[in-house]
């Protein structure tokens, strides 16, 4: 009966057509390994599983590539994977295995590649056999899965050894360095003695200059009478008073220890800064030794929070204590209590006493109740010293320190309340103008230049129209001069009944001819015309005279009085008095105004410069000449009527004095100059009609008078009116 199954089982493998690899490889480190099948036809099922049984963490990587190099799946660090893909292509698949993240370790891998197809019709003998195939298969699969797991656990528990193994060995090797620390620490703290320092007192021979200072220097006995020192052996005073006044202090090297003043007033736990040593790092001091810069412990932080969370709920605390009322009861009231009281006989009363229960309240207290005591407040504790500050030795200043630090002072646009002056270049420097780059259009300049040419074109303009204005003005004025000079010669020919004298002529060129025979009549007409304008002067002198106030008319008729001018008398200079008497100034006399009453408030020209009468009768006068013996009275009036006599201009005319000055009056007092009218013969008025008549025609034709000879003629001389108001 066995041998036909067998025979069936084996007839169904072959008629399924399935192939199947299962192998266990070696993987070294940095190895990869690749294995291939082949398929003989597309859509052909592949099954690829593979597990790593030992070595590293349990994984690798692995990759599947199809026949034209193109991958179908790949993966990294994975420890086991079971796959089945259609196979599109036939031809051959490589699977590949790679260990290089291993770099000394070697991993044992397990897989299977199997492929086939099932046959389309089968029967009931072949299902079965297929059937028991596929369990007998994953029967074989749970088997191998069970021994990766096994020996990945087993992996596990020799690396939990392993290790549990190394922490107790570094704990062990904790525990005894800890007990080493401690020891050494407890044999610092009290064994280790400072060095050069020595317990006890010193043997008898070598106690010269030694003073016990400390308690250990008595060791355990009593004082030393040899040395002549207050000694306290037992630590116990001799119940003096305690003062403020410092001792003085010094090391075990006989130095005196100075910090002890800045330490006075102080806590013993009070960090004091008072020696050069405190200045040095602890990392440069010579006996800091080595220094501990580990981390602190996690005991040490918690404990030096709970320090400071304390330190900081006292300070808290105190702070609203500080601001809670003192003297009012803020607390809740006591409960009250009950007391039994049973009273004694006393005073020979033995009657029967009744027990008695008290309740015994707090006794109530007036909120507004004013304190009973006085607080005083306790002085302030001196406080902390200063640091000690290590000046460098003072360098003086360079030219360019000093220019570097010099910074302008501010100067502000809109406010000045003192009033102070503030140059220009200090108001420059701080507005910052001058760190702007400033850009002027060229077009200021072009309009500048523009309106000069403009105003030096119109000036030209305005000075040729005048002096055209002008040089016609004196055309017409002399040609009106030379027709009225013509009409006079003919009347004066037609009233002496000789019309054949000559007459005087003009040429255009302003050239003038006199004849001999009418030079008498020209003098008398010179005459009769000067009579007429000092006819007229006298006139409106009297004139002025009769609006003036009386003060002016006062002042004006003692400058006419004694007044005469001659060729020796400098105008506007004051005759010096020639007297052999002190010189000194009148004005000086009798003034309220000096050093005394006020700096520099005289005024020189509150009085007139000279004495109204005897100035204006001496300054116009004539002096008297050296070689005179007469007095200087006599002498002045002759030089004075020599001077009337002689002829000055006698020479340049060619002719004596003037005719008609004979019977002239002799003047007294300065000379009077009148103002001459400014157009006695109305010849402005005769241009301006002329002017408007030949308006209309000057548009068509423009005439031309003079402005071709223009340095033939000088300019007009400016007239000098003189007016005695």
């Amino acid at each position: 009966m066995q041998l036909p199954i067998l025979s069936y089982g084996l007839w169904a493998l072959l008629a399924v057509q399935a192939t199947a690899t299962a192998l266990t490889y070696k993987l070294n480190a940095n190895e990869e390994a690749c294995f291939y099948t082949a398929t003989q036809r597309s859509d052909e099922k592949i099954a690829f599983y593979f597990a790593v049984q030992s070595g590293g963490s349990f994984d690798i990587n692995y990759s599947v590539t199809g026949p034209n190099g193109r991958y179908i799946m790949d993966g990294e660090k994975e420890r086991q994977g079971d796959f089945v893909f259609t196979a599109r292509d036939p031809g051959e698949y490589k699977f590949c295995f790679n260990n290089e993240m291993s770099t000394y370790t070697e991993k044992f891998v397990d897989f299977e590649i199997s492929q086939g197809a099932a046959p389309e019709q089968t029967s009931s003998l072949e299902e079965s056999l297929f059937k028991i195939s596929g369990q007998m298969s994953t029967i074989t699969r749970n088997q191998k899965y069970f021994r990766t797991r096994e020996n990945r656990n087993f992996s596990t528990v020799r690396s939990t050894e392993k290790r549990i193994i190394n922490f107790s060995v570094i704990q062990i090797l904790l525990v005894v360095c800890m007990g080493a620390l401690q020891v050494f620490i407890v044999r610092f703290f009290f064994q280790g003695a400072r060095k050069g320092y020595r317990a006890g007192p010193p043997p008898y021979p070598n106690r010269a200059g030694w003073r016990p200072r400390a308690p250990e220097d008595f060791g355990d006995g009593g004082a030393f009478p040899e040395i002549p020192v207050a000694q306290y052996p037992w630590g116990k005073n001799d119940g003096s008073a305690k003062s403020n006044a410092l001792v003085v202090q010094v090391d075990g090297e006989g130095k005196v220890d100075y910090g002890a003043i800045a330490r006075q007033g102080h806590g013993a736990d009070r960090v004091i800064h008072a020696s050069f040593k405190d200045l040095i790092p602890l990392r440069q001091r010579a006996e800091a030794g080595e220094l501990d810069l580990s981390r602190p412990s996690q005991e040490e932080v918690a404990a030096t929070a709970e320090r400071t969370k304390n330190a900081l709920a006292s300070l808290v605390s105190g702070a609203l204590a500080a601001q809670k009322p003192k003297n009012v009861n803020v607390g809740g009231r006591r409960d009250p209590t009950f007391v039994r009281y049973t009273p004694s006989a006393q005073m020979g009363d033995n009657s029967k006493k009744q027990e008695r229960i008290m309740k015994i309240v707090e006794r109530q207290r007036d909120p507004m109740e004013p304190p009973k005591f006085k607080h005083k407040k306790i002085p302030r504790g001196p406080p902390t010293p200063p640091p000690p500050v290590m000046h460098s030795p003072p360098r003086k200043l360079t030219a360019e320190d000093q220019e570097a630090w010099r910074i302008p002072p501010p100067v502000s646009m809109w406010k000045n309340s003192k009033g102070f002056t503030i140059p220009l270049d200090k108001r420059v420097a701080a507005d910052g103008r001058g760190l702007q780059d400033v850009q002027i259009n060229d077009n200021f300049a072009q309009l500048s230049e523009a309106l000069f040419m403009a105003d030096r074109h119109a000036r030209e303009e305005v000075r040729q129209r005048a002096m055209m204005q002008q040089r016609l003005a004196e055309k017409e004025r002399a040609q009106k001069e030379d027709h009225l000079r013509q009409l006079a010669q003919q009347a004066r020919a037609e009233k002496t009944g000789g019309g054949g004298s000559r007459r005087r002529s003009r040429s255009r060129s302003g050239s003038y001819s006199r004849s001999e025979s009418g030079s008498e009549s020209d003098d008398s007409e010179r005459e009769r015309r000067a009579a007429r304008r000092d006819k007229l002067r006298d006139e409106e002198r009297k004139l002025r005279q009769s609006r003036m106030g009386a003060e002016r008319r006062a002042q004006v008729m003692a400058r006419e009085m004694d007044r005469d001018i001659s060729e020796k008398i400098a105008l506007g200079l004051a005759k010096p008095t020639q007297s052999s008497e002190g010189m000194y100034d009148s004005r000086l006399f009798n003034q309220s105004s000096g050093f005394s009453s006020g700096f520099n408030e005289d005024n020189p020209y509150d009085k007139p410069l000279f004495a109204a009468q005897d100035a204006i009768t001496s300054i116009y006068r004539p002096r008297a000449n050296a070689e005179d013996d007469d007095d200087a009275e006599g002498a002045g009036d002759k030089e004075m009527a020599r001077i009337q006599k002689g002829s000055r201009f006698g020479e340049a005319l060619g002719r004596g004095t003037f005719k008609g000055t004979e019977e002239a009056e002799v003047r007294e007092g300065p000379v009077q100059f009148e103002k001459d009218a400014a157009d006695p013969f109305n010849v402005d008025k005769f241009l301006n009609e002329v002017q408007q008549e030949t308006a209309a025609a000057a548009a068509s034709s423009k005439r031309g008078y003079g402005l071709q000879d223009e340095d033939a003629r000088q300019s007009k001389r400016t007239r000098v009116e003189d007016d005695d108001e």
